[in-house]
């Protein structure tokens, strides 16, 4: 069994909403990437969006979406990755070949879900989280998981954020 930490409601409701209005807008950029995961051979594609990478923020969005309340509640001491991804919606469930993130020593994983579908993260068996809107869960970055596409939204997407934790821990509300 997988330990992962998990927190509903990790932003306040009017934030989480501002965070998905601006991914489902017109204005907010996504790129085509013709795999989910880059080891993966079938034909699952997304779409992503990185906010952060190689120590400097690779986008506008960075600013004004994760730099207040998001990047604060999380306790991220230093960053890693910051990306988005967006899948659209499929004829049935497509569980995405699992992977782990990084292996950095005391590295963290944090998947925000952007929207509530039926999708989920999976670890395991025994260990799925569900996607629900505004809903972070957190695991150790070599932690092997994998996502999945869904069938009852038009799209799923998270936000991926790798990061090493300040010492008192990550995410305490």
């Amino acid at each position: 069994m997988t330990t992962v930490q998990l927190i509903d409601d990790f932003l306040d409701p009017d934030e989480a909403k501002r965070i998905r209005e601006t991914l489902e807008s017109n204005s907010f950029p996504w790129n085509y990437c013709p795999k989910v995961v880059s080891t993966q051979l079938d034909d699952q594609y997304q779409f992503t969006h990185m906010f952060y990478f190689e120590g400097e923020p690779r986008s506008r969005w960075y600013q004004e979406l994760l730099l207040g309340e998001f990047l604060t509640k999380l306790d991220a001491c230093a960053l890693i990755k910051i990306k988005a991804n967006f899948q659209p919606r499929a004829e049935e469930i497509h569980e995405n070949e699992m992977h782990t993130d990084h292996t950095f020593p005391n590295a963290m994983t944090a998947v925000y879900y952007v929207n509530s579908n039926n999708g989920y993260t999976y670890f395991d068996e025994e260990t799925r989280i569900d996607s629900v809107e505004n809903r972070l869960v957190v695991f150790p970055s070599n932690t092997l998981h994998g996502g999945t596409t869904c069938t009852d939204a038009n799209y799923r997407s998270v936000i991926n954020i790798n990061f090493f934790p300040c010492a008192g821990g990550t995410c305490d509300n």
